[in-house]
């Protein structure tokens, strides 16, 4: 799946596509077999539905500002079985029944007039909304949300796999103010495993975004920390290097939290974070979520196993459609392994332009992931011919502080306009804020500090 804007690793964890994709992979349940032999039960479509997988695609916030674009995810559909597979989207209208002038419909409930003010203004649209793939075929599944008014929007859709699984999906989307809105990727922060008496507390940065258009003020509340450190023989666990910054919109930063055990235990905090425009101070709720464990260095066969940040993502791109987005990378995701400071460590990854007749120019924007430690890019920027490749060589040095990060760095791709481009990239590019003939690809990179004794 992928946006022009938004990173494969933030629509994969919005959309539930690891559960999903877990899902479709199970046999049928019970609730399912029933479902898809609905002829021979009594039970009301509502309560049939009502029993199966319910997955929400969430399509963020966006400011209403840019209304008259949509926010467009594509997703790849793949018949990975051996036979052909039917499926279709529905949304709640796709089987009304026109009615008499005469006939009386009742009254609707708050939520029917919810779903009916959603349909009649087109907030979300799915094309195509029906398919057929032969076993190894691919597709793509274009989904869409119009912020056109500030509101919070949801919509429960179907999908239907025949003699398969259906699926309950909701999706979901909100239209910001003309205000700033904070975005933290996860609920819960989970510190990787840290072994304890350490010279030096672990930095491990937390990313986050102002998805407003105006100019944001946060303030990380850190009374708790100063509890921790009272209840700790005055030792302190955990620190916020930065408690206190400013965000331009659509500006990304990081939050640089030190970790340091001084037991073999869980550890855990929930700190608030007030925010501020323009306006004054926003009415929205932050939590920065910190858990973190502690164990003996010495004993690494009881050290913890480590929570996955990324959850079973594709390592590249499996499908270049023939629509948008024809810059990709071999690989996406990047592992540096266990590194000591100072150990220099190089990794290769491959930029592709398989657009036929357009060159590109690309550049890696500047990211402060690797929060102290030394990132090379070998080139930075360039540019692509058409059905061209550019090798990029990474070669990271750890500082001499230890560090876990674990997160992604940004390549704007600028797509070369043409006299006779401008009408196709605009119907292939549906960007919420950025050129039309911008899009921006994402590198996940992870390291981890190896600890020597």
């Amino acid at each position: 799946m992928r946006n022009d804007q938004v990173s494969i690793a933030n629509l994969w964890e919005k959309f539930q596509m690891a559960r999903m994709n877990a899902d479709l992979l199970n046999p049928l349940n019970e609730w399912e077999k029933i479902f898809n032999n609905s002829e021979q039960s009594n039970q009301s479509m509502d309560e049939l539905i009502s029993n199966l997988n319910v997955f929400d695609w969430d399509f963020g916030k966006i400011p209403i500002k840019f209304g008259p674009r949509p926010r467009k995810i594509t997703l790849t559909l793949k018949n990975i079985g051996g036979v052909e597979a039917n499926w279709c989207f529905k949304l709640p209208n796709d089987s009304e029944i026109e009615m008499e002038p005469w006939a009386d419909p009742g009254e609707p409930t708050p939520e029917k007039e919810f779903e009916k003010h959603i349909l009649d203004n087109n907030i979300f649209n799915v094309h195509p909304r029906q398919g057929q793939l032969q076993p190894g075929d691919q597709m793509e599944l274009n989904v869409y949300y119009y912020p056109k008014e500030v509101k919070k929007h949801h919509l429960q859709a179907f999908l239907q796999l025949t003699n398969g699984k259906p699926l309950v999906i909701n999706l979901v989307g909100e239209t910001l103010h003309r205000r700033a809105n904070l975005r933290l990727l996860k609920d819960i922060y989970q510190m990787p495993p840290t072994p304890i008496g350490l010279e030096w507390a672990v930095t491990y940065p937390i990313e986050i975004k102002n998805v407003g258009i105006t100019k944001l003020k946060y303030c990380i509340d850190t009374s708790e920390l100063e509890q921790l450190c009272a209840t700790n023989y005055d030792f302190r666990v955990f620190e916020i290097q930065n408690p206190e910054g400013t965000l331009a919109p659509n500006d990304t930063q990081y939050i640089y939290t030190l970790f340091r055990p001084l037991e073999v235990r869980e550890y855990a905090v929930d700190l608030p974070i007030k925010i501020s425009d323009i306006e004054g101070p926003s009415q929205e709720q932050y939590f920065l979520k910190l858990r973190g464990q502690g164990y003996h260095g010495e004993h690494t066969n009881e050290k913890p196993a480590e929570t996955p940040f990324y959850v079973d993502l594709p390592s590249c791109r499996a499908f270049l459609g023939d629509e948008g987005q024809q810059a990709a990378f071999s690989y996406e995701s990047i592992d540096f392994g266990d590194l000591e400071a100072f150990e220099m460590c190089n990794r290769f990854v491959i930029l592709y332009n398989t657009h036929p007749t357009q060159k590109l120019k690309f550049e890696f924007q500047k990211s402060g992931l690797m929060c102290g430690d030394n990132l090379k890019l070998e080139p930075m920027s360039g540019e692509l011919e058409p059905n061209s490749h550019q090798n990029i060589k990474m070669t990271l040095v750890p500082a001499r502080f230890p560090t876990h990060f674990e997160g992604e760095i940004q390549c704007l791709i600028e797509w070369e306009q043409g006299d006779n481009d401008g009408a196709e990239l605009k119907s292939m590019h549906t960007t919420t804020n950025i050129n039309e003939n911008q899009e921006y690809l994402f590198l996940r990179l992870k390291k981890r500090t190896k600890f020597v004794s």
